[in-house]
């Protein structure tokens, strides 16, 4: 098997080259058969395009490398940028939570401090129906001996005056035995007798029945 060396020009075409084969070998004296020049001009053909062409194909070949990276980098950015989205809807989200319950917080402390006022109200009549009567009792003649129960007594009347808050001695007289009769009912209803009522309250005992007798009215 013999193998040919055959130095070609680069200069020559396709139909160059075959026709420069052929010759080559017409001049060697050598026949070649048909298939033979068309198989070496092909393979020849091959080298040819391949070098002068190969920036052409690695431009192909790196712009097809390039392309699924390309395509991979958007849809990172697409998808980033919907995680964005949805964190900043979130966001919105909670601050209008937030907002709703800073708003019902204010409403709810509006209502406690309206409410404070009665609930200590309450508080005060509920311990004074939990102390025991006799407590009440000697604390009832302890401030009665003091200014204090006729400073209550002349703010009371003061708040209920429509004129001028001024009230004279019957009303303060009035209210004074108001409280004496809470006692003694109060007493009364503990399982109390007159003789221990009249003893605490400093009444007589004649004023205490009517007292109860008028309650039971």
């Amino acid at each position: 098997m013999k193998i040919l060396c055959v130095d070609i020009p680069l200069t020559l075409g396709p139909d160059g080259v075959r026709d420069y084969i052929h010759g080559y070998f017409t001049v060697r004296g050598e026949s070649m058969t048909g298939s033979t020049v068309v198989t070496i001009a092909a393979l020849l053909f091959f080298v040819f395009f391949v070098f002068y062409k190969r920036e052409l194909l690695l431009r192909l070949f790196s712009i097809n490398a390039q392309k699924p990276a390309n395509e991979f980098q958007e849809r990172l950015e697409q998808t980033a940028d919907d995680v964005i989205q949805r964190l900043e809807e979130k966001i919105i989200y909670l601050h209008s939570l937030l907002q709703e319950a800073d708003r019902k917080i204010a409403l709810l402390e509006m209502k406690l401090r309206e409410e404070e006022p009665a609930e200590d109200t309450v508080l005060s009549e509920q311990k004074l129906s939990v102390m025991p009567i006799k407590k009440v009792a000697a604390l009832y003649q302890q401030q009665s001996k003091t200014a204090e129960p006729q400073k209550a007594v002349d703010e009371l009347e003061k708040e209920d005056s429509p004129l001028t808050g001024e009230t004279d001695g019957f009303g303060k007289e009035h209210i004074f035995h108001q409280d004496k009769h809470r006692v003694v009912v109060a007493m009364a209803e503990q399982g109390y007798d007159v003789t221990e009522i009249a003893k605490a309250v400093g009444m007589g005992k004649g004023e205490i029945m009517l007292v109860l007798q008028l309650n039971k009215k």
